[in-house]
């Protein structure tokens, strides 16, 4: 949050109120730190969802002003406490917000939308149209049948899930009580803004989480300091439920979940190898293309991701409040009485004891709080599984219609998937830098898209060595399943060991009074 300072004109006072002046820093330094609320009334909360479009409409927040305020009510207790910075990227915390707040609804009724097709369409369209007397045994057999005879149910499974889940991000309505200070702290009428800006402790001190919004301007902003370090304070370690997360989690999240939607309709598409319009190199320069094509985006969102990652860990690793901003200093503190720094220092130092021990508190606290959300991908793998629900929507169609054989396609999502992202997820994170050459840097994504392709191929062709040399459908399948899950396990351990690692606390920091850490939340 970036209020105006608390504090009258320095023209409607006059030289005789100098020293009244530090009474008033005092005592409003006083209140602050006390953590109480002006009146009772000030303490608000809005629903999550109209926070969510006050974001979106947040370039029309003066106009909107007494429309936005209305819409939040008084509360005695507060759910979430979003604290972000207004001078990040809005369009990143629009896409952060609709996929943390709306993302599992989308996907679940996605997902409901995406069975209930997949099982009309089979039942309009009746039996698999497999020729009598045709018995073929091995999994390449089975596979080849399936997909030549299902393919029009899957694709119209995955558009559908595709659309319900588009149009659920976006429409979803999710309840949850939130403050944020555009909609529950008036910005036009002065005394009410005020009021809501001295009694911001109390309603941290109010919270059961806060959830901070992070980006890459969020550490230089004091008031988002001042919120930490009031949150921090006012709950014990054990009460302590702190949420940090990423603004490009949002739009990355997006990028990969169209990426699989589009890769696997690509997939469906595709003309099978064996036919008269599809040889085998035929489809291999195919799929190549429209696999490089589809995972474009979400690797160049991946790589770019990476490079958040390193800036924040610099910036907690480097966290100094001296190098943090406000509107007041930044201004000259033109026409103003009182500074916000010595406001907000002054009840730091008045809770921590001294500014250097906030400070340690910032690089323990919310270095823990990335490692364990995060993840030892930077990206969350509930996440992950969840970007590729296309592929399970694809699936489902041939899964109905043979349960038993469809199941080779499940054991695929449940596995494959893994496989693909973390070859992916590898090399992006190698070649996560900016290349000052916008040729270089799209060789670099390039790379990533088509060790994914070659990847999926790769198992593709396993598959189809395993058939040939096993004969038998079932015993084709657990031996997939198998090979599967030692290379997802091998490139796991590869990942354990190699540099791309969870964000750890620093070694050298120790929590402040040798506090227990505060319970941090998944993502």
């Amino acid at each position: 949050m970036e209020p105006e300072v608390v504090g009258r004109k320095a023209e409607e006072r006059s030289d005789s109120e100098a020293g009244p002046a530090r009474t008033n820093l005092d005592l409003v330094v006083d209140f602050m730190s006390s953590m109480e609320v002006k009146r009772p009334e000030v303490l608000r909360c809005t629903s999550a969802w109209e926070a969510i479009w006050a974001v979106a409409l947040s370039d029309m927040t003066a106009v909107n002003a007494d429309r936005l305020f209305a819409r939040s009510a008084p509360t005695q207790r507060i759910t979430q406490f979003w604290s972000h910075s207004w001078h990040g990227s809005k369009r990143q915390k629009l896409c952060a917000l609709l996929v943390v707040n709306n993302g599992l609804a989308a996907l679940c009724a996605g997902t409901c939308a995406a069975v209930l097709s997949a099982f009309f369409l089979s039942a309009a369209m009746g039996p698999t149209g497999i020729e009598e007397g045709e018995t073929e045994t091995t999994l390449q057999g089975q596979y080849h049948r399936i997909y030549a005879t299902s393919r029009p149910q899957a694709i119209a499974s995955n558009l559908f899930g595709l659309l319900v889940a588009i149009l659920c991000l976006l429409l979803w309505r999710p309840g949850t009580s939130v403050f944020l200070d555009r909609v529950c702290v008036h910005q036009t009428d002065r005394e009410l803004k005020l009021a809501g800006l001295v009694s911001m402790s109390a309603f941290l001190k109010q919270s059961k989480v806060m959830t901070v919004w992070w980006d890459a301007t969020y550490s230089s902003r004091l008031w988002c300091l001042f919120e930490i370090a009031a949150y921090l304070k006012s709950h014990s370690s054990q009460e302590t439920r702190l949420s940090v997360r990423p603004v490009v989690l949002g739009p990355l999240a997006m990028g990969v979940f169209l990426g699989f939607s589009f890769a696997v309709l690509g997939v469906m598409l595709l003309p099978r190898a064996g036919t008269q319009s599809g040889t085998i190199l035929t489809r291999i320069a195919m799929t190549t293309v429209a696999g490089s094509a589809a995972l474009w985006y979400p690797l160049s969102a991946l790589r770019s991701f990476y490079r958040s990652i390193d800036t924040m860990q610099a910036q907690l690793r480097d966290f100094r409040m001296d190098s943090a901003t406000c509107y007041c200093c930044t201004s000259g503190h033109e026409n103003r009485m009182l500074c916000d720094r010595q406001i907000i220092e002054r009840c730091i130092v008045e809770w921590f004891g001294s500014v250097e021990n906030f400070e340690q508190t910032i690089q323990t606290t919310v270095s823990s709080a990335l490692a364990q959300q995060l993840g030892k991908f930077a990206f969350p793998m509930s996440w992950m599984w969840g970007c590729s629900c296309p592929l399970l929507w694809t699936f489902l169609a041939p899964a109905l219609r043979q349960p038993l054989i469809g199941s080779f396609f499940i054991l695929g999502w449940i596995f494959a998937v893994p496989v693909i992202f973390m070859i992916g997820a590898s090399l992006a994170y190698k070649l996560r830098g900016q290349r000052l050459n916008c040729w270089l840097d799209g060789v670099s994504t390039l790379v990533c898209a088509l060790a994914c392709v070659f990847s999926y191929m790769g198992m593709e062709t396993l598959a189809g060595v395993l058939s040939s040399a096993l004969q038998t459908y079932w015993t084709s399948v657990a031996a997939f399943a198998a090979s599967m899950f030692l290379i997802m396990l091998s490139l796991w351990c590869c990942w354990q060991g190699g540099s791309l690692d969870r964000i750890r606390m620093n070694p050298h920091k120790a929590p402040v009074n040798n506090e227990v850490p505060p319970r941090i939340l998944s993502l």
